[in-house]
Order: structure tokens, then sequence, then C-alpha cells
């Protein structure tokens, strides 16, 4: 829903929630695409580090390989997607789990997000919370995405911890913000 949040004005955004695993994920995209056109396709997860869960490294890895090698985007964040928010307020650098920007944003944004910043409706309203925020710049959350993907790139999909590419589809969608 935040994606679809964003004004573009000469593009369609699609979202498609699936809440599966990656490599299903990245599937379900490709029956999607021979059942539909699209200019791009962007499969959009994260890690969601469980302990004792297993396969799900691998599960993580393939699904990259998967999306790469289907010629889709692949906006991957490890260990959440939240690290996408917490960069729009500052650089993190140090390896951490989903409970960890949860607890950032509760603080950020005050709210229990693991309770409430997870409904659909407040995914709708991210997108405005972060640009009206004066504490908030999508600038600098791009930047330290940049920054962080920089100095992960070289390890294996998994062990990138933390970095986020949502970076890559905000840059997509700004192209298509009205003006």
């Amino acid at each position: 829903m935040y994606f679809k949040s964003f004004p573009v004005v000469s593009a369609k955004v699609r979202p498609v929630p699936l809440g599966c695993s990656k490599t299903i994920l990245v599937d379900c995209a490709k029956a999607i695409v021979t059942a539909d056109k699209f200019d791009e396709v962007w499969c959009v997860f994260d890690m969601d580090y469980k302990p004792g869960q297993n396969g799900q490294f691998e599960d993580f890895d393939n699904a990259i390989t998967l999306c790469r090698d289907a010629g889709f985007k692949c906006a991957y964040s490890n260990d959440a997607f939240e690290l996408w928010y917490v960069l729009h307020y500052q650089y993190i650098d140090q390896e951490q789990l989903r409970f960890f920007f949860f607890k950032k944003l509760s603080s950020l944004w005050n709210i229990n997000y693991q309770k409430n910043g997870k409904t659909k409706d407040f995914a709708k309203s991210v997108y405005s919370i972060l640009e009206n925020d004066v504490k908030a710049s999508q600038l600098k959350a791009i930047s330290n995405a940049k920054k962080l993907n920089k100095a992960q790139k070289d390890k294996v999909f998994h062990l990138q911890n933390p970095v986020t590419k949502v970076y890559e589809l905000v840059e997509s969608l700004n192209l298509h913000l009205r003006q």
C-alpha cells in the first residue's frame, strides 16, 4: 500500500499482496506477467529472519536470483522493509532485526508500530507521514540506502544486513510524480 500512495501520474502502480515465501512470490509474478503486459515488474520482500526456520536464507537468496533471471526488478530489504522508513530519519549500519525498527518507528510516530503500523490503512498513510514530517527526508533515505548497498554489495544476499533496495523502486516511481 505504501507504493500505491505515491502521487504518480504517468505510471500505474498495481500492488499484489501475496503474503507467501519469496520464491513463490516471484513465481506468482511470472504468472501475472504472462497474463498481462507491464513495462516494469518489481518484487518487493524482506528477509524477516525467524530463528530456527529452515530454508529461509536460501528462499531469500533464490528469490533475488529468480527475479533477476526473469528480468524483474527486486526491491529487497534485510532484515525488514521498515529499515527504509527509518532511513528517512537516520543512517543505521548495524545489523538489526525487524523488532528494532518497529520500536524505532513507534517512538518516531508515537504509535505502537507492531500493532497498528502493520495495518493496511496505516500503510496507505506512510508516504504522507514521511512527506509531511520535517524530520524525515526521502532524499536522505535514498542516500542512506545507497550507502548501505555499497557497503554490503559484495556479500551473499542474506548476509547483507542492513540493506534495502527499496530506494531503486522509489527512484523509479519518482520519475512519474505529478509536478
